[in-house]
């Protein structure tokens, strides 16, 4: 019985690299993300029943008011009384609501610097750069690219959106910052600097070389230049 010979194993093919996505496509799926979660929330807020019942009705303690007829001064020290009341309980509540709005914004503006930091770390961990370089970087991507403003504003709904964003701009600010220089151009620098370093080193011949310091030499050299005609 002939052998048949065995066919040679197919070539293996090699996978295609998956393409990083841009800004638009992650702000798109953040776009889909969003109609999928107010679906949702639709679903979820659509009215249950809920059993009824009847609340136990508190009786209000009376205040007692004078007659205004009857009564008036005691009617208008009580009325004095219930508006120095009310003042005072506006007072407060204008005092605990500043407080409540300043402890918000102070809140709110020491999560915007943590999340600010914590960007401007994970970027630097590519490009190694000064980090105000870096936050200038986001702060001008922010400014000019609406796909990573809207990114950035819906951080706290998506942050894989974000970090999705933010390794597409390390990549895009390393490519920006590793440009390779023209060999002529270092030429020329090279030898600026050569010259810059000849110039430094080089004497110069001062304006007083060959004056005496001595004074009776001083006399007669100055004797010398005058009879010269040099004066």
């Amino acid at each position: 019985m002939e052998n048949n010979p065995q066919s040679p194993a197919p070539a293996e093919i090699a996978a295609p690299e998956a393409q990083a996505p841009s800004l638009e496509q992650i702000a798109k799926e953040l776009s889909v993300e969003e109609q999928a979660t107010q679906f949702t929330s639709s679903v979820q807020q659509q009215p249950q029943y809920q059993p009824q019942y009847q609340p136990q009705y508190q009786p209000q303690p009376q205040t007692y008011a004078p007659d205004p007829v009857t009564d008036p001064e005691g009617y208008k020290v009580f009325m004095s009384s219930q508006l120095n009341t009310v003042t005072q309980l506006n007072q407060t509540l204008q005092q605990v609501d500043n407080r409540m709005k300043n402890w918000e914004r102070t809140q709110q503006e020491q999560k915007i610097e943590r999340d600010i930091n914590s960007a401007v770390t994970k970027v630097n961990a590519k490009l190694n750069v000064d980090p105000f370089v870096t936050e200038a970087l986001l702060q001008g991507t922010y400014r000019a690219d609406q796909n990573f403003r809207r990114i950035w504003d819906n951080r706290d709904r998506n942050p894989a959106a974000l970090e999705k964003a933010l390794e597409v701009l390390s990549q895009k600010y390393v490519s920006q910052f590793s440009v390779k220089q023209d060999p002529k151009i270092a030429q020329n620098l090279q030898a600026a600097r050569v010259s810059q370093q000849t110039m430094a080193t080089t004497q110069k011949t001062g304006i007083n070389e060959g004056v005496p310091t001595d004074p009776v030499e001083f006399d007669k050299y100055w004797s010398r230049l005058k009879g010269n005609g040099a004066f």
